[in-house]
């Protein structure tokens, strides 16, 4: 959980939480900000009620990272709502009124039923919850778009006075050097050259480093697989791209089923199947030939 919450975000959150303490502290109430900030009980109240903020807003936003690690937008929009909406609204609500509770007896020694939270502070709270997860869903799906955009070149027109016809010759595309993935709310530009092995986890993509690192993508598996170069990956299984240079070794079953052990992305050992057995051995040996 910290390791989401490091430098500005946790700045952004702890922002927040102050701004959002204020304005609950102070409705229902009819001091003037200068009256507020002479009285004691405001710091005291302001204290608390920070604390709180930064732990309500801290919770949903790990909450709405660990969501899209699982079930990314692209791909699993639904069951990342449905998931969202349970852990980050309804769960948050029951604990604003827990916390409350505990709140108004022990510090203020009132009972929570007849002290205006339900009356001014509830509904208020409940609101900030629902524009916090709204904010965190736009800004995800911008984010997407971002990644998603496709820059057109300009056409070149001749620059003579005359109208004519712009003839534009096709160019063939150059192949993909770079990738664009996600490692928690960072986009980074990968080498293909960098990618040891692609694994696919609960219709999630993830991409494993000859460094060690790991990323999410948000394609598929099909579309990462006709990125990649072929004499350098290959597709093992449903669910597996291992790239040559990760290969470790491998051991043919009896059932003529391969086991291929990797260096980097995962200690158990990579199936493929007898039907693709063949094909991964001519695909192995003219990797080591051609290195």
């Amino acid at each position: 959980m910290i390791k989401h919450l490091k430098g500005s975000i946790f700045r952004n959150l702890l922002l927040y939480s102050l701004v959002c303490s204020h304005f609950i502290i102070q409705l229902g109430r009819d001091e003037s900000i200068f009256e507020f900030l002479t009285s004691p009980w405001y710091y005291l109240d302001m204290g608390y009620t920070v604390a709180i903020n930064l732990m309500l807003w801290s919770y949903i936003y790990v909450v709405f990272i660990g969501t899209q690690e699982k079930y990314p937008i692209q791909t699993a929009l639904i069951p990342g709502l449905i998931r969202q909406f349970c852990l980050s609204l309804l769960l948050p609500v029951l604990l604003v009124i827990l916390i409350a509770w505990g709140y108004k007896r022990w510090v203020w020694e009132e009972n929570i039923q007849e002290s205006g939270f339900f009356l001014y502070e509830f509904y208020f709270v409940v609101v900030l919850i629902l524009l916090f997860n709204l904010f965190l869903y736009t800004r995800a799906l911008w984010q997407q778009l971002q990644q998603g955009q496709v820059h057109t070149p300009p056409v070149l027109i001749g620059d003579n006075n005359s109208l004519r016809e712009s003839i534009v010759e096709e160019q063939p595309e150059a192949e993909p050097q770079t990738l664009l993935v996600a490692s928690g709310e960072k986009v980074v530009v990968l080498n293909l050259s960098d990618i040891a092995l692609c694994q696919l986890e609960q219709s999630t993509v993830f991409i494993h480093t000859m460094e060690g690192k790991h990323y999410r993508y948000s394609g598929t598996l099909e579309k990462l697989e006709k990125l990649l170069p072929p004499a350098q990956f290959y597709r093992l299984n449903r669910q597996h791209i291992v790239k040559h240079d990760n290969c470790l070794h491998y051991v043919v079953q009896r059932s003529g089923k391969i086991e291929l052990s990797v260096k980097h992305g995962t200690a158990e050992p990579l199936i493929i199947s007898q039907k693709r057995a063949g094909d991964f051995k001519i695909w192995i040996r003219k990797t080591l030939t051609s290195a």
